[in-house]
């Protein structure tokens, strides 16, 4: 069973005993809980004790209820350090392994939610421009703290080319993103205009224009709602962690 969620900011292990609280049963059946972007955890330049200390929570909670933890980059994330993990196959597309239990899905890969049906998948297109760069690039922030911002947070043009190619040849009727497209912002935004993303737009353009029911899931925003666009429905997530019942 497949399970969303929005941005953990590090705060990780909390979020998993959250969803064991909520859903877990003792079965033979595996889960999988989906972190929307800024996973947070692989932050500094080196492993910190906090973070070595947390992913072997993860990996002992993961082991004990049958769970792996998937994850979707945001613009809270130390990219150079992700991009060092080996990438493997899982469920049919390319996944950073940053542990046993833990997995980057990578931007522009499709993923099976079942090994007997090829086509039901879901689309993955993580990133997003950060709204507090202009702090986070400050040389006295730096100096406080060490980097804090990466530019591959951005979603490239290749990026959205890989994803609508995955979105197409599979027909995937599921799109996780971290960011939501601008249609979106201008209902979240209305009173108060903020930059959107119009890389994003054009993915949820093909979206709305083949006519079919989809359903897309985002986190970055920090709130728990849903709008009805017609045939696209789209869900924003923040500490709210739903099943993938569609």
């Amino acid at each position: 069973m497949f399970y969303l969620t929005g941005d953990t900011h590090s705060d990780v292990v909390c979020r998993i005993k959250t969803w064991i609280d909520l859903y877990y049963e003792d079965t033979y059946e595996d889960n999988y809980l989906i972190i929307l972007g800024d996973f947070g955890l692989i932050w500094h330049s080196n492993p910190t004790e906090f973070e070595l200390v947390q992913i072997e929570l993860i990996n002992k909670l993961c082991l004990e209820t049958k769970l792996t933890l998937l994850f979707l980059d945001g613009n809270h994330e130390n990219f150079e350090r992700l991009e060092k993990f080996p990438i493997i196959e899982w469920n049919g597309g390319r996944v950073g392994k940053i542990s046993p239990f833990i997995f980057h899905l990578q931007r522009g890969e499709s993923y099976k939610v079942s090994e007997y049906a090829e086509n039901w998948r879901f689309v993955v297109l993580g990133g997003a421009d950060s709204h507090d760069k202009e702090w986070r690039v400050k040389p006295e922030a730096f100096l406080k703290y060490g980097k804090l911002w990466w530019p591959q947070e951005r979603i490239s043009d290749k990026d959205v080319d890989n994803t609508l190619e995955q979105l197409n040849e599979y027909d995937c009727k599921v799109i996780l993103t971290h960011d939501c497209p601008s249609t979106i912002y201008s209902m979240i935004y209305a009173e108060t205009p903020k930059q959107s993303n119009h890389q994003l737009q054009k993915v949820f353009d093909e979206v709305y224009n083949r006519g079919k029911n989809s359903y897309w899931f985002f986190g970055h925003q920090h709130l728990n709602q849903t709008w009805h666009l017609d045939n696209v429905k789209c869900t924003a997530l923040y500490e709210e962690i739903i099943p993938l019942n569609l």
